[in-house]
Order: C-alpha cells, then structure tokens, then sequence
C-alpha cells in the first residue's frame, strides 16, 4: 500500500533537500533494472524486483526505505555516499547499520518501531537535519546530545499516540541547534528541564512547540532571553 504523507518538515534555510512525502513514489521502480544509471533519487520497498542493484548506483544521495525488509536495511552499511535517507515503517531492532553513513547529513524516520537505542545517530558525523515521527519504543532521547554537528530537531507523536520523552536535558548539548520543533503527540514529563535547556542553546532562533507542551508563560520569557528567537 502506497501512503501519502503530508510534508512536515520545515524547508526554509536550506534544512532539508529531500524529496517531500507525496514525492516519494516519483522515483519508485517496481523493479529496479529499470532504473538509470544516474539515479540519484531512490525509494525502495520490499516488495521490488532487483532491488540489490543500488549497491550499483554510484550517483545515488537519497534513499526511501518503505516498509523495508531487514536485508535492506542492512544495505546501508554499503552506502556509504547517501546524503539523505527516509525509514519509514519499520521495524529494525538496532539501528547500527547506519554507523557508515559518514555523509549523512538527513534523516527522517517516520513509524519505526522496535528501536530504542539512538546512539547510532548521536555519532553520524555530518548530521544536520533529523526528523523522528512515532518511535514506539524511544523514550530515552539523550544520545543525540553527542552530535556535534546538528542543526534542526523535529520529534513528533501521533494524534492517537504521545511520544514520551524521558528528560530534555539533552538538548543544551546540542549547542549547533538553530531550529527545533516539538510537534503534536509529545509526551513532556516535566516542563522545567525543557525550558532550562532551550536557554543554554545559543545558536537557537527557530521554535515550534505544540499547544501545552510549555507553560503559557514561557514563549514570553523565552524571546526576552533570546530576542532573535522566532
């Protein structure tokens, strides 16, 4: 079944270059012999024919896994070029495979299920852009603090499940972090540890927070503390 998602992700100052969700399936091969060589764009399910083949596609940079199966996940391991990359409905129980995807600079996971270690993204050296939708069975967000590169943090819940996010203390060790949205469906267990680590981040001016997420105060208080803060 082919899903078309609204696109969620924010594409202003050059965040994001990945395909928009109804695009996903323009650059879909049932079978993928049929692809060009030059195929840069990709999105691959795993129902396709041949799919092997983009080990071979020496100008890919973005890949789609839709309901993948797990031998195509751990196809990542063997490319090494990709520069954007979209999981979507999946399952893996680790999320190692990514750990040689040096240049990496987007991620999108969007109702992966089945993970809860996130250090494998902590540590992608080129991360900039990181967008997690549903994650089933991620609470424990701190391994992202190790990034030292990331600019652009959207977590989102669904409207009939919360993410739960255990402690936002990581956030103020992402000092590269110029924009951060907490979409609908976020769980926050304690609003104060939040606000204390959105001050610490310098580099901050761009803040989306759904609707009871922070106290009616804080937005205030916020752009007093940081007036470029949008």
């Amino acid at each position: 079944m082919k899903h078309h998602f609204s696109d969620v992700l924010n594409r202003s100052d050059e965040y994001w270059t990945i395909s928009p969700n109804r695009e996903r399936w323009s650059c879909h091969f049932p079978d993928l012999s049929q692809a060009a060589d030059d195929t840069s764009r990709l999105t691959i399910t795993k129902n396709d024919k041949n799919w092997q083949r983009v080990k071979q596609l020496e100008q890919l940079v973005e890949l789609t896994l839709h309901e993948p199966a797990p031998s195509q996940l751990a196809a990542l391991d063997e490319l090494p070029k990709l520069t954007a990359l979209r999981i979507s409905h999946a399952r893996p129980e680790t999320l190692e495979m990514l750990g040689g995807q040096t240049a990496l600079r987007e991620l999108v996971l969007e109702y992966v299920s089945g993970v809860d270690d996130l250090r494998p993204i902590g540590n992608l050296p080129a991360l900039t852009s990181l967008h997690m939708e549903n994650l089933r069975r991620v609470s424990d967000f701190s391994p992202l603090g190790a990034s030292k590169s990331l600019r652009y943090l959207s977590i989102f819940g669904t409207l009939d499940w919360s993410q739960p996010v255990e402690s936002f203390d990581f956030l103020g060790a992402i000092k590269s972090l110029e924009f951060l949205k907490l979409g609908f469906g976020v769980r926050v267990p304690n609003k104060s540890p939040l606000f204390a680590s959105l001050l610490e981040l310098n580099k901050l001016s761009q803040l989306e927070i759904g609707m009871g997420t922070l106290p009616l105060e804080a937005p205030a208080l916020l752009k007093h503390k940081s007036p470029k803060l949008k």
